[in-house]
């Protein structure tokens, strides 16, 4: 084996890069699309791509056991360099359900969706599953967990009806692992729409009892960065920086865990500056911005640069606040939420913009603000981080550009006009002469950053211009 694929390497039949841990292989889109083709020739495609998922299938399962520890990182980047091999194997097992292949799947990639801020998107996988395997089982209610805790960070309200399924679903199997799990989400419903605190804080320390005793750690944690993030947004940094220092202490065990480290050290940075300290809180903002950035985590991304540009506002350094805060918005629209929906942490951003707005003038503020959206990550970080340019000199080009298709490449912007024409993704990649794969990654990768999850809302968004008979009648 090893001997063939030296060979064909060497005839550049197949491509050799480096890969996390490994060496990757590709073969070129045209003859990838022709051996597809051969094999359906052959009736031995289900095969294959059978064989394809099962594979997929256990490398999602025991990436969902270990993530959340200290192998997180290296998983972290196993799993999005073969991010399209799980789209085929997850379209396969919703389109050939068996053994809750589907299930297993969306569920063991959870580190995935949430170390890529891909929420809309698994949301997107989880109805599939849903769809194609109605039967309730344990995988199904961890499905359903998932979507709710994904729908909750969205502040999406459809999410109370996946609740309340969770909560169904492990009541029907009176299974005790499910129903801690439907404790926890309900209890995120509250603090997301309750006003009733002390029931809602009285909730998650029953749900911090049950899952403390079960070692479920992931919502565990989860509940911890609710609270800690919910009390520095409701001025009581004090007990903010208590539930991370003691959500720390559950994660001793694993040092090298990074995705909850980070959101911990998050809360602090809000704790800080709602306490004012806001020299520390730019420091420790600072200090975690490289951290989200290795490992490519959008949201943690957008809250980072989302409070230093209020801390920065505080200070009076009012153009890079606001460059920031545009910045901030660009990464909040790839996750689908600003700021996960809460109410007073979207008052506060108000209060920001509106005090950036005095003292820059708004057309200065718009000009400064646009620019900020439109910074690749890279620079935007490095900006953040008190490097480099921190001030617009002049409007970048297309600033005032109000289109929705902002965050879109110039490829991307092109195959959404085609989605609006009604093609499919192979007819896309034929329009385009690319390969049906990254059609179908040029799609996923609009759904997101628009924040949508059809193609019907990807046509509402793009502005098509009027043909001329219809300009000269509004002309006149």
């Amino acid at each position: 084996m090893l001997d063939l694929l030296g060979a064909l390497v060497d005839k550049s039949v197949v491509q050799r890069t480096e890969g996390v841990l490994e060496y990757r292989y590709h073969l070129l889109d045209t003859i990838r699309e022709y051996g597809a083709e051969q094999l359906e020739q052959n009736g031995r495609t289900e095969e294959y791509t059978r064989r394809h998922q099962d594979f997929f299938l256990r490398m999602a399962e025991r990436a969902g056991e270990e993530w959340l520890g200290d192998q997180q990182l290296e998983w972290g980047g196993r799993l999005a360099a073969d991010f399209d091999n799980f789209r085929v194997a997850m379209d396969f097992a919703i389109a050939h359900p068996a053994d809750q292949a589907a299930f297993r799947l969306v569920n063991g990639l959870h580190g995935l969706w949430l170390g890529r801020s891909r929420l809309t998107e698994a949301r997107r996988w989880i109805e599939k599953a849903l769809a194609a395997e109605p039967e309730p089982t344990v995988e199904q209610g961890v499905a359903l967990y998932y979507g709710s805790y994904f729908g909750l960070l969205q502040a999406d309200r459809a999410a109370q009806e996946t609740v309340r399924r969770c909560r169904a679903v492990a009541e029907l199997l009176d299974d005790d692992f499910l129903r801690a799990r439907a404790l926890y989400v309900e209890t995120y419903e509250m603090l997301m729409w309750s006003r009733d605190v002390e029931c809602t804080m009285a909730s998650y320390e029953e749900s911090r009892r049950v899952l403390r005793a079960s070692g479920d750690l992931h919502p565990l944690v989860a509940g911890y960065l609710n609270t800690a993030v919910f009390h520095a947004a409701h001025g009581n940094p004090t007990q903010s920086l208590s539930d991370a220092d003691e959500c720390l202490r559950e994660l001793e065990h694993l040092p090298r865990e990074r995705w909850a480290r980070n959101y911990l050290t998050i809360a602090q940075v809000l704790a800080l500056w709602a306490d004012g300290k806001f020299a520390e809180s730019r420091e420790l903002g600072r200090r975690v911005l490289p951290s989200a950035l290795d490992q490519g985590e959008t949201m943690s991304l957008a809250a980072t640069v989302e409070f230093l540009s209020w801390v920065a506002c505080a200070e009076q350094d009012h153009e890079h606040a606001a460059i920031l805060l545009g910045g901030s918005t660009a990464l909040w629209r790839q996750v689908g939420t600003t700021l996960w929906g809460v109410r007073a942490l979207t008052n506060l951003r108000t209060e920001t913009e509106n005090a950036l707005m005095l003292r820059l003038g708004a057309e200065r503020f718009t000009q400064v603000y646009a620019h900020g959206t439109k910074l690749e990550v890279s620079e935007l970080v490095n900006i953040a981080c008190g490097h480099g340019q921190r001030t617009a000199s002049s409007p970048p080009p297309d600033v005032v550009n109000g289109s929705a298709l902002g965050p879109l490449t110039p490829r991307e912007r092109e195959v959404a006009d085609l989605i609006v024409e009604g093609l499919t993704n192979r007819q896309i990649a034929e329009r385009l002469v690319i390969s049906k794969r990254t059609a179908d990654t040029h799609v996923e990768h609009i759904l997101t950053k628009l924040g949508v999850t059809s193609r019907v809302q990807v046509a509402g968004l793009v502005d098509r211009p009027k043909p001329a008979e219809d300009r000269a009648a509004l002309d006149a």
